[in-house]
């Protein structure tokens, strides 16, 4: 399975196509393009001051937990 990028508007568009109402598929497109634009790449303090561990970004722990098993594997055709 590989990661594709989709713009706003094909998400819209695919959305769309499941029976989200236009309005709605418009909606997430934003939300997901603010969401997904760059702002939230930093790694905070947050972790740290509630949990008392280091923080550690979302592909380090992707990562970790693929390599734990924590999702099984399977072959898209």
């Amino acid at each position: 399975m590989q990661f594709v990028p989709v713009s706003r508007a094909d998400f819209a568009a695919l959305v769309t196509g499941s029976g989200v109402p236009p309005e709605d598929a418009h909606a997430l497109a934003h939300l997901f393009g603010k969401v997904l634009d760059g702002r939230n790449t930093g790694i905070s303090n947050g972790v740290r001051d509630v949990l008392g561990r280091e923080p550690r970004s979302f592909a380090d722990f992707a990562r970790d937990a693929a390599a734990s098993g924590a999702w099984p594997q399977r072959r898209v055709s």
